[in-house]
């Protein structure tokens, strides 16, 4: 699979349209790609990342995970790896995003 997108250091989307966070240790190995390096998404065993991408060129394997976002109606905010739960406030209700889970909506 090809590059669609990587203007951004920490991010990368393949063109089948999945997005990937990559673990900031591992972001000098990916300003190496081009949009024509061949990448395969592979699985792996760890408690924060998911996923690595494997560089078929070179066999480099980056550790990602997906962005995880808080409610699209109320942000396009990503979560940082480090982050536990995070807090959103829309008009008079606040959420709170917990892994993968939603809690609320609570009022003010």
């Amino acid at each position: 699979m090809q590059i669609k997108q990587h203007d951004r250091s920490h991010m990368v989307e393949l063109k089948d349209g999945s997005a990937w966070r990559i673990w900031p240790g591992d972001i000098p190995k990916t300003l190496q790609w081009l949009p024509t390096t061949e990448i395969d998404v592979a699985d792996i065993e760890d408690e924060i990342c998911s996923h690595a991408l494997v560089d078929r060129s070179n066999g480099s394997r980056p550790w990602c995970r997906r962005p995880l976002q808080v409610r699209r109606d109320l942000h396009e905010e990503e979560i940082t790896p480090q982050t536990r739960y995070i807090v959103v406030q829309h008009e008079n209700e606040w959420l709170i995003k917990f892994r993968e889970e939603e809690y609320g909506p609570y009022r003010s």
